[in-house]
């Protein structure tokens, strides 16, 4: 049996149960067993309900030693967590020497317990790798994980379509938890050519103000449509021309889809993470959290505006960072690990 352990919830997002869900799906399809441990959320418990996964329901309480417990014939344990006790993982080394740890996103470098570390971005801030060499490291955004339904556009993705900016997406995952929605749509209304521009604005299901959206719609001049929790999120992307969103899952399946982003970050991590696709040269970060900087994104739009072909190179950055096959990449180190 392989068992995920999940966060999820409206402060962190759904990005760590979509990648997860989309990961055991892939297990599953390979005849491995799966149990899927989350928090109560409502909104992930939705997400995960049509696959029909084995769940457990996990409180604050319970431990991952305590459903080990429970589970016998445990090969894997697979981490998508905000925290780990370091002690648990020691435990478990000793008193389960069998299983096998793969964890996403882990930034303890001073574990030696743990079998794969695989991120997308390292925020330890002191060691690059690893200390123990027994340890597999890897890292980077060809690790992101995407949905099918992304997946069945990129089959299909016309590269040869001129870009220019005239469409544009505003997303800012399921809550906007710093109302970034607010902040980006005047600064796009004062814009000399916004008039010209078509654009989208996504309404997550967890926006607290989500009613003040349409308030400020009335009193813009701007072609706005509004959608609210699209269920073809992938259709939407491919069909614009610049992104302004965060830094989360959002911003791997824009550089699959080689749709250059404006990024306004939504914590430390996601500043961080941002910053190293601006070094590549897909992405432009606006400010650091909560210290946006209006007249530098006003300034990013009328460059691509004026030179669509710093559009275009931006974009064509993207699917080199991010191609797709990153839950292919994960399911054949957790193999490896059941093979070991």
């Amino acid at each position: 049996m392989i068992i995920f352990f999940i966060s999820s919830g409206v402060d962190i997002g759904i990005g760590h149960v979509r990648r997860c869900a989309q990961l055991a799906n892939e297990l599953i399809a390979k005849n491995l067993e799966i149990l899927f441990c989350l928090n109560h959320d409502p909104r992930s418990l939705e997400i995960i309900d049509p696959y029909n996964f084995k769940t457990k329901i996990i409180s604050d309480e319970d431990g991952i030693l305590d459903i080990l417990k429970q589970n016998h014939d445990v090969s894997v344990l697979i981490y998508d967590l905000l925290k780990v006790k370091r002690e648990d993982n020691q435990y478990i080394k000793t008193h389960y020497p069998h299983i096998k740890i793969l964890a996403l996103d882990y930034f303890d470098m001073n574990d030696p317990n743990v079998d794969t570390i695989i991120n997308l971005y390292n925020h330890n801030i002191t060691l690059a790798q690893p200390l123990s060499t027994a340890v597999r490291y890897l890292e980077g955004p060809k690790y992101g994980i995407l949905r099918d339904e992304f997946k069945a556009v990129l089959k299909n993705k016309n590269s040869g379509r001129k870009v220019s900016l005239r469409k544009l997406l505003i997303t800012f995952g399921g809550s906007d938890p710093q109302m970034n929605t607010l902040f980006v749509l005047p600064v796009i209304n004062e814009l000399k050519f916004a008039k010209e521009l078509d654009v989208t604005v996504i309404i997550g299901p967890n926006f607290a103000h989500a009613n003040q959206v349409p308030i400020l719609v009335e009193t813009l001049s701007l072609n706005i449509k509004i959608i609210s929790s699209p269920t073809n999120m992938a259709s939407l992307m491919n069909n614009i021309d610049l992104c302004i969103c965060g830094s989360g899952t959002t911003i791997l399946e824009l550089a699959a889809l080689g749709i250059p982003a404006i990024v306004l970050p939504q914590s430390v991590e996601e500043y961080h993470f941002s910053k190293s696709l601006e070094s590549a040269g897909f992405a432009k970060v606006i400010g650091r959290l909560n210290s946006l900087d209006r007249s530098y994104l006003t300034d990013i739009l009328n460059n691509y505006y004026t030179k669509p072909d710093k559009l275009a190179r931006a974009g064509a950055i993207g699917p080199e960072l991010c191609d797709g096959l990153g839950d292919q990449r994960i399911v054949d180190e957790v193999v490896a690990l059941l093979n070991s």
